[in-house]
């Protein structure tokens, strides 16, 4: 306990401990200047007084001596005679000639008195001041003269003498101070207090000022140090709004990003929580978005995904939040709603604002796009778990027909699973090679003879049995396998149709399904090309089918389409009227073949508007200059009609199914119709 107050007494008073050093500059400087106007008026006074006190002193030597030596001069003859009475008249008359003369004394060479003469006045508290003078005459000593001078009116003079100067050179000193701590605050004080001034400004985050000063090498460098911080911590706050804008702000589409996104949903599900709130997260992915990116490159791609993102915020709530996910996905968090009608509200308005027509260069578009809901707590407690489910819930949407949403179901996890896991076992059959090519004949209506036939893959799996197109395809353009396949498809059906040529149906065509995507690749014409000349199938029997979705790549789908026209293979576009082609881009490209869907033949016995539908794209493709083949005839009244309607060919289950290709030359003998 004594060893801790001995430590706190000898800390002390922080107050008592401050040091000149820590006070202003201008207090030091005034501090410095005052004790040196002190010390130099103190010692101008001192030089001035001794100088003053020698002057008078001197005249008063001066005029003591001008008085000894008259005396001398007039008293010698009464010295010599030793004349007392005429030597007590000469000093008494010369003293009464100066009131400062005290006394007056004379004495003979033998020091004996020969006349005095004393002022009468109390010189006690006089301060005077004794002179002698030898009395000589022709260079012999006679004797000395003595005389006593009152010097305090002398020192009343040099005291006022030196008081006056003393307060003029202060005077002086105080003016000259001023100057110069004008100058000080001019060329110091003031630019650092500017300085000063600036740094506080910088420290509460005002960056945009600059200081400029005009005096003073070191300052003008310090003003241009503090100048350099304030740009650099300026840079470093831009970097920083720029950081957290890419870090929060997605680039391309300006919401937020998919860590903004990941943030905000955490809060919101916890708020939700102690609220005991419903909330809803919507899972959007844009439908054929890789066929524009790819197609009409990425730049354009990039500006679908701005306006789109535009395009989101509108229909959404005050209390909503629209995020980009990444890619062409986005999440949307419908926040405190009441049931799963308010998200499904929010969901059908942002498919209806989407589905707008968009601009992209020379193409009008209209944006498509699968939701997937996910509720919550209903469907999941945690952002993981509603992230998955309305993942899966989107996948549904797509595989219901693209441009909907749909709600997420507990069987859905499994069929994500089953998914992935279909997802591994299509890298294994490509790898593999596990899939084959079955053949659907296109019969002539005009000769009744099958003139070509339609390749179609087929994937048989070992558990899983045979798996549908309308599965794998799909998966495998959206994994990236699309195109391995599809020039596998293509090699083997023109391999197939050249073993064909040596067993007499060398005039059979055959027709391949080519993805969008291949349309996109550059050196698509020359891998044709390479499967011809590997294959030596001649290019007029080969017919490359794509769907509508193709005819909006624009130049690139008209560039690749003249290429294939000039090698000699002919370009059909398959499934015709469930698209959004542009009849006044079809009209100028170089393709031979429309392939009217088959929704559009189911009815045709049945409804008479199918009939006329059908007879219009039969007359406009006919007008075009383009052959017919229509899909899915699958009965004889469904053939006369097409007939009748002018068709060129068609093609069905009522003529055969798909087959193997060793089922393809006897089909071909027996089909007559």
């Amino acid at each position: 306990m004594h060893q801790v107050e001995t430590v706190r007494q000898g800390m002390g008073n922080p107050r008592n401990n401050f040091t000149f050093s820590q006070l202003p500059i201008w207090r030091q400087i005034l501090l410095l200047l005052g004790g040196s106007i002190l010390l130099v008026g103190y010692a101008v006074g001192i030089v001035f007084e001794q100088l003053e006190t020698d002057y008078l002193r001197q005249n008063l030597e001066e005029q003591n001596h001008r008085i000894l030596s008259v005396l001398s001069a007039t008293s010698i003859d009464a010295v010599i005679s030793e004349d007392q009475a005429r030597l007590e008249t000469i000093i008494t008359q010369l003293a009464t000639l100066d009131p400062n003369i005290l006394s007056l004394t004379m004495e003979n060479e033998r020091r004996e008195t020969l006349a005095h003469w004393q002022r009468i006045s109390d010189t006690g508290a006089m301060t005077h001041l004794a002179f002698a003078e030898d009395i000589l005459f022709d260079g012999e000593h006679f004797g000395r003269i003595f005389i006593d001078w009152n010097i305090q009116p002398l020192q009343q003079q040099i005291d006022l003498h030196v008081l006056s100067m003393r307060l003029f050179s202060t005077a002086v000193l105080i003016a000259l101070t001023g100057l110069i701590l004008f100058w000080i605050y001019l060329l110091i004080s003031k630019p650092i207090n500017t300085l000063n001034k600036r740094l506080h400004m910088i420290a509460q985050g005002d960056l945009t000022s600059e200081v400029h000063i005009s005096s003073g090498k070191e300052l003008i460098r310090l003003a241009d140090s503090v100048n350099t911080l304030s740009r650099i911590l300026r840079i470093n706050e831009s970097r920083k709004k720029e950081i957290r804008q890419l870090a929060f702000f997605d680039k391309t589409t300006g919401l937020a990003s998919r860590a903004h996104f990941l943030q905000r949903f955490s809060d919101t599900l916890k708020a939700a929580t102690r609220r005991d709130e419903q909330l809803a997260l919507i899972f959007l992915d844009l439908d054929g978005f890789k066929d524009i990116n790819d197609s009409m490159g990425h730049e354009t791609g990039d500006q679908l995904l701005a306006i789109i993102g535009q395009r989101l915020e509108k229909p959404l709530r005050d209390v909503d939040f629209a995020a980009r996910f990444g890619g062409d996905e986005f999440c949307i968090i419908v926040d405190n709603i009441t049931d799963e009608f308010d998200a499904a509200e929010v969901a059908d308005r942002c498919l209806k604002e989407i589905h707008q027509p968009v601009e992209l260069g020379t193409q009008t578009v209209r944006p498509m796009a699968s939701l997937g809901i996910a509720l919550f707590p209903k469907d999941g407690n945690d952002m993981q778990q509603l992230l998955k489910a309305a993942d899966s819930a989107m996948y549904a949407a797509k595989e219901a027909g693209k441009h909907r949403y749909a709600f997420y179901i507990p069987e859905l996890t499994t069929q994500a699973s089953q998914r992935l896991a279909l997802e591994q076992q299509l890298r294994v059959a490509v790898d593999n090679n596990d899939f084959t090519l079955h053949y659907q004949p296109q019969i002539s209506l005009s000769s009744g003879k099958v003139t070509g036939v339609e390749a179609l893959i087929r994937w048989h799996h070992t558990e899983l049995g045979d798996i549908p197109p309308s599965e794998f395809i799909n998966l495998a353009e959206r994994i990236g396998l699309i195109q391995e396949i599809g020039e596998w498809v293509l090699e083997t059906a023109c391999r197939q149709a050249a073993s064909w040529h040596h067993n007499a149906l060398d005039q059979l065509q055959v027709a391949v399904n080519i993805s969008a995507i291949h349309f996109t690749d550059l050196d698509f014409v020359n891998t044709v090309t390479r499967v011809l000349d590997t294959t030596g199938i001649d290019p007029k029997r080969l017919e490359i089918e794509v769907t509508e979705s193709v005819i909006q790549l624009g130049d690139n789908y008209s560039t690749t389409c003249q290429q294939l026209d000039a090698l000699g293979i002919k370009v059909a576009v398959d499934d015709f009227g469930t698209g959004y082609s542009s009849l006044a881009v079809l009209k100028q490209l170089p393709i031979d073949t429309l392939k009217v869907d088959r929704l559009f033949i189911k009815d045709l016995q049945h409804e008479a508007k199918s009939t006329v539908l059908v007879g219009t794209i039969i007359g406009m493709a006919q007008a075009l200059g383009y052959k017919v083949v229509a899909e899915g005839a699958e009965t004889l009244e469904q053939i006369q009609i097409l007939r009748g309607l002018g068709c060129h060919q068609v093609q069905g289950y009522y003529f055969s199914p798909p087959v193997p290709a060793d089922q393809i030359p006897s089909l071909v003998s027996k089909v007559h119709f």
